[in-house]
C-alpha cells in the first residue's frame, strides 16, 4: 500500500480528501515522537501542517479551521500565537501538550496528551485517546 504523507507549511494549503493535523510550534522531542509514534503508522494518506512561531497568524486560524486535528505544543508558542491558545485549546479537535503541571488550560479542555501513544486515530473520530487529567 502506498501511503502519501505531505509537509505542508507556511503560505500553502492542500485541498484534497486526505486526512490532516496541524502541528502547532512543536519542539523537536514532539516532532520524534509524532513521527515515530504516528506517521510511522499511517495507514491513508495524511497531509500534514507545520506551523512554527512567528509565521503570519491569519494562516494558522485558517488551517486550523480546515483540519481534523490540532496538537498544540504549548511550552514552544511564542507571542502572539500564545493570545490564541484559549481558542485553539477549546476545540473538540484540539490535542495539547505541556510540561507545567497546574495550567488553565485544563479548565477548558480535558484533552491534554503526554505523548502520541493516546491518540489511536488522526481523522474522523479520535479512538479511545486515554488522556490523563
Amino acid at each position: 500500500m502506498n501511503v502519501k504523507i505531505n509537509l505542508i507549511t507556511y503560505p500553502d494549503k492542500l485541498h484534497n480528501n486526505a486526512d490532516s493535523v496541524l502541528l502547532v510550534s512543536p519542539s523537536q522531542p514532539v516532532m520524534a515522537d509524532f513521527q515515530s509514534t504516528i506517521l510511522a503508522n499511517v495507514q491513508d494518506d495524511l497531509n500534514v501542517y507545520a506551523y512554527e512561531s512567528g509565521e503570519p497568524v491569519d494562516w494558522l486560524l485558517d488551517v486550523a479551521a480546515i483540519v481534523d486535528m490540532i496538537i498544540i505544543d504549548i511550552d514552544n508558542v511564542d507571542l502572539p500565537e500564545r493570545n490564541l491558545l484559549s481558542f485553539l485549546i477549546a476545540k473538540s479537535k484540539t490535542y495539547w501538550l505541556t510540561n507545567v503541571q497546574d495550567v488553565v488550560y485544563n479548565y477548558i479542555s480535558k484533552q491534554r496528551i503526554y505523548d502520541f501513544k493516546t491518540i489511536d486515530k488522526i481523522g474522523g473520530t479520535i479512538v479511545e485517546a486515554s488522556i490523563e487529567e
